[in-house]
């Protein structure tokens, strides 16, 4: 069991090393690998044996059997598409589903460990904060030492990157990813902060939240701000009206003093609703994406497969300021399942995201309303980039639903 447990930390830990944890580093593909796939990895088979040995059953629970059942439609959509491309790209393509599998199968672990009491979310928070502070630093560092992508002394884009420049990305080198990434660590943090009142996590907070300014990613300020509105609704009745007047005050003058010490961060806002170049492609990205779903429906050209498509039908980019590195192609989560399992597994997976929200969304106390509130974000901003299927973001996610998600008695 301490070998589990052990693992698991080391799993979370490992994100820590971004891109630099991975081998090749700069491969987009599924056949490079990363200490967090290593980790993952050993962590879930221990769980596994540890359960054998001790003759206890895994619990699963219809949520995470609508997981599994997803898990068997992206097997069948890389069966299916043997018919469209050659079989060891195909096999390449199970490889990413293998990965999906194993970060997924996280919730699953971490469920029955937190069951078993074993894991608890108190521990999920500490680590978590630390793990921030951690990426806020190397961010830091990487703002003033390597900001401009394309130049001296790294020439990130010739492994790959996408051409930043004066963006905070840390080791993830993606300004997008990351600043989801510093969201759901923001919320977390927040959660300590409203049940601790300590003046180290207040302080945190700020800093968080000015890395999350400094990405100038408008995901990551569209999943922050949907998160916060979905925490406020949930919570408005508990609160008297000098609160709210005094929070939407707060956050006005917050807003003022932002836009007029940090002009890009205004442009940025404004660009969210106006049609500039990267809005151009990522809107090409889902006509793209769209175009390759009408080839392969109802059960897709095969999970991670999308590559090969674009690249069967001459849609391949190379790369965007906006669209991250990110492996699909397409800047979009659900697209992603569109394509690559089509409807039915398209179906599947909304039904498995809806069906944790709806568990989780009438529980009253804070950790479980942050919780829905970061989810309903991240779903929707993951519309933009491809949020849902990053590593990262995978194993943090699933992690803390795991945390949260009690499953049936016995």
């Amino acid at each position: 069991m301490n070998l589990v447990r052990f693992l698991f930390i080391g799993s979370l830990l490992s994100l820590i090393l971004g891109e630099f944890g991975k081998y090749p580093f700069g491969s987009s593909s599924a056949g490079a690998i990363t200490l967090t796939d290593i980790l993952a990895t050993g962590t879930t088979l221990a769980f596994i044996i540890w359960k054998i040995s001790a003759k206890k059953r895994i619990k699963l629970g219809n949520i995470n059997k609508l997981l599994l059942l997803f898990w068997g439609v992206g097997f069948l959509s890389l069966i299916s598409s043997l018919q469209l491309f050659p079989w060891f790209e195909v096999l390449q393509g199970s490889l990413y589903l293998f990965r999906f599998i194993i970060y997924s199968s996280l919730l699953i672990m971490v469920s029955n460990l937190k069951k078993d009491g074993q894991l608890d979310l108190k521990l999920m928070k500490k680590i978590l904060i630390r793990i921030g502070v951690v990426l806020g630093i190397l961010g830091i560092l990487q703002y003033f030492f390597i900001s401009d992508f394309e130049g001296l002394p790294f020439y990130l884009t010739e492994y790959g990157f996408d051409p930043h420049k004066y963006r905070l990305t840390s080791t993830f080198l993606d300004p997008n990813f990351f600043g989801v990434f510093l969201v759901i660590i923001f919320f977390t943090t927040l959660l300590s902060f409203l049940q601790k009142k300590a003046k180290l996590t207040g302080l945190l907070l700020g800093l968080f939240l000015i890395e999350i300014i400094v990405t100038y990613s408008r995901t990551a300020y569209l999943m922050f701000f949907i998160t916060g509105i979905t925490l406020f609704i949930k919570n408005w009745q508990n609160l008297t009206q000098a609160q709210i007047v005094k929070i939407s005050l707060t956050i006005f003058f917050s807003l003022t003093i932002l836009f007029i010490f940090s002009p890009r961060t205004l442009d940025r806002v404004i660009g969210a609703v106006r049609v500039d170049q990267s809005s151009k492609e990522r809107i090409e990205s889902w006509s793209k994406g769209w175009e390759i779903f009408k080839s392969s429906p109802i059960i897709g050209v095969g999970f991670n497969n999308t590559r090969l498509a674009l690249s069967e039908y001459n849609l391949l980019k190379v790369y965007s300021e906006e669209g991250g590195h990110s492996g699909s192609g397409i800047d979009s989560s659900f697209i992603f399942v569109l394509v690559t399992t089509g409807i039915i597994g398209f179906l599947v997976y909304l039904l498995f995201w809806l069906a944790i929200i709806k568990k989780i969304w009438p529980v009253k106390n804070l950790e479980t309303q942050i919780l829905v509130s970061l989810i309903i974000g991240l779903l929707i901003s993951s519309q933009f980039i491809n949020a849902l299927f990053f590593p990262s973001i995978m194993v943090v996610i699933f992690s803390l639903v795991g945390t949260l998600y009690f499953l049936p008695s016995e």
